[in-house]
Order: structure tokens, then C-alpha cells, then sequence
């Protein structure tokens, strides 16, 4: 039983998400990258004051439905966490903007 709990802790830890704590993080500009459906999703993150001020997705592959290019990265700066719903839909896109901009917000720790 304590093997499976070990496991199970593990898994949830390196998946991770960031829920942001105010000024927890370095200021600047920083690129990220996320396995989309159809390739990568790249994005640059910037962090003004310790937080993140906005993203962009500047390079991707996406196809129908691709709202979640958007929709994503705003509820993410506007929950200041990458533990964001996923569009309808766009699952997989959505994912890859969460896993970019996790891949960014590394850098800014």
C-alpha cells in the first residue's frame, strides 16, 4: 500500500502545475514548448513584477478548433496558475499551451 501512495505522490508532483505566488517569479521573457496534436506549440511568457503579465503563442501547428490559442493563455494569466479547464474540444491544444507555458515558467523560477 505505501508503494502505491509513493507512486501515486510522485506522479502528481512531476506533472505539477504552477499556482503562482505573488512576485515568486524572475522577471523577463521566456520561451516555452508543449507537444500540440499536430506539432509543437510554442509560446513566449512575460513575467512583469513577479507575475505573469501575458502569453503568446508565437508558433504552432493547430488545427480546428483553435480558440484555445487564446481562451488558454488568458484564463492562465488571469488564474496566475497553469491549472486552467481545457476548451471544449481542443483538448489536446489546450494541453500544449498548459505544458508551454510550464516549460516557460521553469525558467522564471
Amino acid at each position: 500500500m505505501r508503494k502505491k501512495w509513493l507512486i501515486i505522490l510522485s506522479s502528481v508532483t512531476l506533472s505539477g502545475t504552477f499556482p503562482l505566488a505573488a512576485e515568486s517569479l524572475k522577471d523577463g521573457t521566456y520561451p516555452g514548448r508543449g507537444q500540440g496534436l499536430f506539432g509543437l506549440v510554442q509560446v513566449a511568457v512575460v513575467v512583469e513584477d513577479g507575475r505573469i503579465g501575458s502569453i503568446e503563442v508565437v508558433r504552432e501547428k493547430e488545427r480546428r478548433p483553435r480558440n484555445a490559442l487564446t481562451a488558454i493563455p488568458a484564463r492562465i494569466a488571469r488564474h496566475q496558475s497553469t491549472d486552467v479547464d481545457a476548451v471544449s474540444g481542443a483538448t489536446h491544444t489546450s494541453q500544449a499551451v498548459m505544458d508551454a507555458v510550464k516549460d516557460a515558467l521553469k525558467q522564471a523560477l
